[in-house]
């Protein structure tokens, strides 16, 4: 017949169980950060987790599209005090980064729901509309993360950059000599650096504007004119559609 362990040993053996089903229920959270920037600039996404809590270790790999962006380097390590040296970067040519750490104090470690845990600043090399994303993956590193030097479960969500047109400020130009009243009309011709559609506004008082007309700037360059109303004075401004 077989013997029944002692209580106190069903009990330490319930206590075991219930600590790494505990365990693997709980959730961590790490979630990459996006970004929107022009070809030839510098991007720097983060890495944040919640769920932190008595997290002993982590591993995973970062995954990108080395065609879109390349790697530049890491930073932002000092909330798991990360030095270079736990980071796999051999393969940071073929889009991936790998990281590994173990809580040194083996105490585990908690962090506030948002923290990033390091950044990774990219190059972007891509052209305009092109996107890379940013994934946690297994390879060469697999996902893991330990509470208390149990399995928990590794919730990974990824992030994207794309690649847009550099934004440029709208110039505006007048001369005097643009100004004209001819034939009982007043207009204007005006520079601008942007193509596309123009508002012109008008103003009693500099304070409420209202819209007059839409005028579109072809090779540069934008012409006005309306009728001069008897007893009456305008401010006028030029602006970009888009604004």
């Amino acid at each position: 017949m077989s013997k029944l362990l002692p209580l106190w040993g069903r009990l330490l053996a319930l206590l075991l169980v219930s600590a790494g089903i505990s365990a693997w229920a709980a959730t961590v959270t790490f979630e990459v950060g996006s970004a929107t920037n022009a070809p030839g600039t510098t991007v720097t996404v983060p890495v944040k987790v919640s769920g932190f809590q008595d997290v002993t270790s982590i591993q995973f790999t970062l995954r990108w599209d080395p065609s879109v962006v390349r790697y530049r380097s890491i930073g932002d390590m000092g909330a798991l005090n990360l030095i270079p040296g736990l980071f796999g970067l051999s393969q940071t040519n073929e889009g991936a980064l790998a990281l590994s750490w173990d809580d040194s104090t083996a105490l585990g470690v908690t962090l506030t729901n948002g923290t990033a845990i390091f950044s990774v600043t990219f190059e972007v090399i891509g052209g305009v509309g092109q996107t890379s994303d940013l994934s946690l993956s297994d390879s060469p590193v697999a996902r893991e993360v330990s509470i208390n030097f149990d399995l928990a479960t590794f919730n990974g969500r990824g992030g994207t950059i794309r690649v847009q047109s550099p934004s440029i400020t709208p110039i505006i130009s007048f001369s005097p000599s643009s100004l004209k009243v001819d034939g009982g009309r007043f207009g204007f011709t005006a520079l601008g650096n942007l193509d596309g559609s123009y508002t012109v506004e008008f103003s009693s008082d500099l304070k409420t504007w209202n819209l007059l007309t839409t005028i579109t700037n072809t090779g540069g360059t934008m012409t006005f004119s309306e009728p001069i109303l008897a007893n009456q004075h305008r401010f006028y401004r030029l602006l970009p559609k888009s604004l």
